[in-house]
């Protein structure tokens, strides 16, 4: 196990302790469905076991397969590694997920929106086919494959990670205050995040680290409080939430 993957996993069990301490989201965690259950379950293990895995594959097996003189190749310093995860990649997922919203793709991101609280825990729930959609998978395996000096974008990728666990908490700065009105210039905060999780606001603040992009594509909402509707109803059964993404939006309508 190295030293990223515990210090996630760190962050992780720190914001689940820290969520479940306050006595009213403890007992809303605790009555939730044995299906939504089941489901974060199954997409914690996708991904936190199986994603990493099939990128291990991807970069040591396919790759070094079909284009092997590209391994290393790309020679940038750490701070441009750095970049391009943190702010290249991150573009391209605020396209993705935006498309994500488009009626013909609504069903595969539809149970991430069925959450009715924010917790750690609901950062993963999808589909088992979501993560094949969005710009993770495929390129930060390549470019851990091409790049030369990797230390900078596996940093991003680490930074990325924890930033989605935060956003996906209740914990936040005073938003009154100076250190969050500056945070909150470029970075997406819990706040916003759970406004793109709110049924009378969710096609807004589509990025993942960066608000430049919905503040640039006009999706951008500010608040200083969280919101009040959070969670889509989904009536679907357990296997179709799962494994059914285009049933379960046609069902959901």
């Amino acid at each position: 196990m190295d030293l990223r993957l515990i210090i996630e996993l760190l962050i992780f069990a720190t914001l689940m302790g820290w969520h479940l301490s306050q006595k009213g989201r403890r007992l809303q965690f605790f009555k939730r469905k044995l299906d939504d259950n089941i489901v974060d379950g199954v997409s914690l293990v996708l991904q936190g076991i199986f994603i990493p895995f099939l990128q291990f594959v991807l970069i040591y097996f396919l790759f070094d397969r079909l284009i092997p003189q590209l391994r290393n190749s790309i020679v940038l310093p750490q701070w441009a590694g750095f970049f391009i995860n943190f702010v290249f990649i991150d573009f391209f997922y605020f396209l993705v997920h935006r498309k994500m919203h488009s009626e013909s793709l609504w069903g595969f991101h539809l149970l991430h929106h069925s959450a009715e609280q924010m917790d750690v825990v609901v950062s993963s729930r999808n589909t088992v086919w979501t993560s094949f959609f969005f710009p993770y998978l495929w390129l930060n395996s390549f470019f851990v494959f091409a790049l030369e000096n990797k230390a900078g974008f596996v940093f991003a990728v680490s930074l990325t990670a924890m930033l989605d666990l935060w956003r996906h908490s209740y914990l936040c700065f005073n938003p009154k205050g100076v250190f969050y009105k500056v945070v909150s210039l470029f970075l997406l905060t819990p706040i916003h995040h759970a406004w793109h999780h709110s049924r009378s606001r969710s096609r807004v603040n589509f990025g993942a680290n960066l608000c430049l992009w919905d503040k640039a594509f006009g999706s951008y909402y500010h608040s200083e409080e969280f919101p009040s509707d959070l969670g889509f109803k989904v009536k679907s059964d357990l296997k179709t939430k799962l494994f059914f993404p285009l049933k379960l939006g046609r069902e959901n309508q």
